[in-house]
């Protein structure tokens, strides 16, 4: 045995060497692609990201611009602005087509009766037998916009309690079984002035492209 390997060493070697690089290259090769592969997985999903949260703006403000010009094209002169109307209404989880409804007609978005005068556009506070003088100061407001989040808050305490925005256009009550308004047609005009706002914009479909793009780049909206 020691004259064979005395004899037949080099052989020996070079199969060493031989199974050494058949075993040990393949895992080279192997471990490189794997790397490469991350790496290109990682560079796809930052390229993906990138493209979501392009669509995404893009799409807020096509969104942001199609609630404005509703709100300007029924009260051109108020000043209540869709953005900050949009992203209240995201964050309480309010349908933004309800609150442009119900904004619309209780007071043209701020700019018709006792609102126009407290900035008030949902008319959050207000009685039939209130006047400007007699108002809770907490209710009048020194801009539309301060009026919005009050309004969402309300609706989240004191209507929105075991039911929906739909459930509100059939019977406008409170958790106490109290009317939001007096009117006897409150729902049927709210409902009706809905259905128009979801039939004539692009206000809904946008919302639900923006929520999609909002999901792939975690944005609220």
């Amino acid at each position: 045995m020691k004259n064979w390997l005395k004899e037949n060493w080099s052989l020996l070697i070079i199969v060493l060497i031989v199974t050494f690089l058949v075993t040990i290259i393949p895992i080279g090769i192997s471990q490189q692609k794997t790397k490469e592969y991350e790496e290109n997985r990682y560079s796809y999903q930052i390229q993906c990201l990138r493209t979501a949260e392009l669509k995404y703006w893009e799409n807020k403000s096509k969104l942001v611009t199609e609630v404005q010009n509703y709100i300007e094209s029924v009260a051109p002169t108020t000043n209540l602005y869709a953005i900050d109307l949009i992203d209240l209404c995201n964050k309480y989880r309010i349908d933004l087509i309800f609150a442009l409804a119900q904004g619309e007609i209780e007071s043209h978005y701020g700019t018709r009766g006792i609102a126009s005068k407290i900035n008030s556009v949902w008319n959050v506070g207000v009685f039939d037998s209130l006047t400007v003088y007699t108002i809770k100061e907490k209710n009048i407001y020194r801009h539309p916009n301060e009026s919005i989040e009050p309004y969402l808050k309300l609706l989240i305490t004191n209507y929105l309690v075991g039911k929906d925005e739909y459930d509100l256009m059939q019977n406008y009550v409170n958790k106490d079984n109290l009317r939001y308004a007096s009117d006897p047609d409150y729902e049927k005009k709210l409902s009706k002035k809905y259905q128009e706002i979801y039939t004539k914009t692009e206000i809904d479909s946008l919302q639900l492209i923006v929520k999609h793009y909002a999901i792939k780049c975690n944005k609220k909206c």
